[in-house]
């Protein structure tokens, strides 16, 4: 009479494919294993450290226009009766983080995806491209 194989636990057949899998973990190629993680390690660090085509806005200060910045008024009327005011006019302001000049990095924009009080835009939502001859929209000239 021939027995019939009986079938191993589960604990068991368990324990045996972690130890199956704990032996092929095993590096068969250590210096190449090595190598790869710091080449990964340099492509991360550069691909983080590389300018995106996107601006971050946030909420920027409150200025009181009518008060002083510098030792000069901000607000200044020429040509008609003006009254003193003992009140405050406030201006709400936009910081924008990446414009020309600036650059913002992968970490700071995927950050500032997340940020509530942020918002990520395309830089040329912001700024266009200025066109041959004419001055950027965003400069601005002093008289």
């Amino acid at each position: 009479m021939t027995e019939e194989p009986t079938r191993p636990s589960r604990a068991r057949r368990a324990r045996t494919l972690i130890a199956r899998s704990i032996d092929d973990a095993q590096l068969a190629r250590p210096g190449l294993a090595l190598g790869s993680l710091v080449l990964l390690c340099v492509m991360i660090l550069g691909g983080s450290l590389l300018p995106v085509p996107y601006v971050i806005e946030r909420p920027g200060p409150a200025i009181d226009v009518l008060g002083e910045y510098e030792d000069e008024e901000i607000l200044v009327i020429d040509g008609a009766e003006t009254h003193p005011t003992d009140g405050a006019l406030m201006m709400t302001t936009v910081s924008v983080d990446g414009g020309p000049g600036y650059r913002v990095t992968p970490v700071e924009v995927v950050a500032a995806w997340f940020d509530r009080s942020k918002m990520v835009l395309p830089r040329e939502a912001v700024f266009p491209e200025a066109r041959p001859g004419s001055r950027p929209p965003w400069t601005t000239s002093r008289r």
